[in-house]
């Protein structure tokens, strides 16, 4: 583009390109800009979740530790020290609203079949 045709220009792009060839036509930048927006759309990744709020994730974390401390997996005299690795496994990925929500689901279903083996 001539500098006259960029003066009226409100927003730039950089693409980066090769050193060899450092320019494309501008049907090869639409078509490399349009790839960039598709691919940061909706369309590819979804609707955004939403990061499940602190006070959720504590409410799982909670329930994770009694539930692994009524079948035995944690250790009763230092169950901090295994939960504290669990939370950092758990805490890598932020997890969404809807993943706590499994979770929390599966510890329910522990928690039911723990007291129906007891019953019998």
């Amino acid at each position: 583009m001539t500098n006259e045709e960029l003066s009226l220009c409100h927003l730039y792009v950089r693409i980066p390109s090769a050193n060899d060839f450092p320019s494309l036509n501008l049907a090869q930048s639409v078509m490399v800009i349009c790839y960039e927006l598709f691919n940061a759309s909706d369309a590819v990744t979804g609707p955004p979740s939403r990061v499940a709020p602190a006070g959720d994730l504590e409410r799982m974390f909670e329930h994770m530790e009694k539930t692994l401390m009524d079948v035995g997996f944690l250790n009763p005299k230092q169950p901090k020290s295994m939960m504290r690795s669990l939370r950092n496994l758990f805490k890598r990925i932020p997890m969404d609203e809807r993943e706590v929500r499994i979770l929390q689901g599966i510890w329910s279903q522990v928690d039911w079949h723990t007291r129906r083996k007891e019953k019998k």
